[in-house]
């Protein structure tokens, strides 16, 4: 993708239907997650319907993060080698600002979640997603989800906990090489290198890419097409859904919809 493209935000337009548009976000309330925020809300407003990841006026986010739980009778520490627990209790203090017992029954997704958030920057009240669809609802405009609540909860719970235990042991041993990361991953999104992101974020979840991106955005590209039908839709999702063969991108092109940058976005370049 030429260096003139790369954008997050991208204009859909479907063979019958209204133009619509899609939006890569960062779920955080980082300054560096709304470089792209000003086009996105403009596009948003001239649509007729708001789709997230999922709506939240379902359910909040913190709720989310509480609905997932470690089955009846088992805990973190007991879970972990003795090495990742002593690396939980430092990190659970030092970036969370709590001590490792108040973790002990929450699904080591909750915990390497709120860790990799504890990397990010807080220098908003609410993150890009909740803003979009703070901004929908005060615009009086339709609001969806690409998913639902239940089903976000059903994905996290399809992969074996000993999976997720593996996935935190993996942060808690390389916490360091984690936030350099994130920071380079957030250098990237600035540029709109969705392709570059796509590749890491699918990289990343390693044996669970398939639940976690591949499987997710075929369900989304059909709730794409459903939404668009007979509407103008504006629809945010995490940036990594975007890019690669198995992101939105190139499965909406496959459903016949054409795909172009957002010249609004671009103009970003040129300031």
């Amino acid at each position: 993708m030429k260096k003139k493209k790369q954008t997050p935000l991208w204009r859909i337009t479907p063979p019958d239907g209204p133009v619509s548009y899609l939006f890569g976000t960062v779920h955080a309330p980082d300054s560096r997650a709304f470089i792209w925020f000003e086009p996105a809300v403009e596009r948003l407003l001239s649509c007729d319907c708001y789709a997230g990841e999922f709506d939240l006026g379902e359910i909040g986010m913190d709720v989310f993060d509480a609905g997932i739980r470690l089955p009846e009778g088992q805990t973190l520490k007991e879970l972990l080698p003795r090495g990742a627990w002593k690396q939980l209790e430092f990190l659970a203090h030092k970036r969370l600002g709590t001590h490792a017992g108040v973790l002990n029954g929450q699904h080591p997704f909750v915990v390497w979640s709120a860790l990799i958030k504890s990397n990010l920057q807080h220098d908003y009240e609410a993150s890009p997603d909740e803003m979009l669809w703070q901004t929908a609802m005060n615009a009086g405009k339709t609001v969806a989800g690409m998913e639902s609540y239940s089903s976000q909860i059903d994905i996290v719970r399809r992969i074996p906990v000993k999976s997720h235990v593996t996935s935190l042991v993996r942060f808690l041993k390389y916490h360091r090489r984690a936030q350099h990361q994130t920071d380079n991953m957030l250098k990237m999104y600035a540029t709109g290198n969705i392709q570059e992101l796509a590749r890491i974020a699918r990289k990343s979840l390693r044996e669970n890419r398939s639940i976690l991106s591949d499987e997710r955005n075929a369900g989304m590209a059909v709730r794409f097409e459903e939404l668009s039908s007979g509407q103008s839709l504006f629809c945010a999702v995490g940036v990594a859904h975007l890019g690669g063969s198995m992101g939105l991108l190139r499965l909406l092109k496959q459903r016949g919809m054409r795909i172009e940058p957002d010249e609004k976005s671009l103009e970003l370049f040129q300031r």
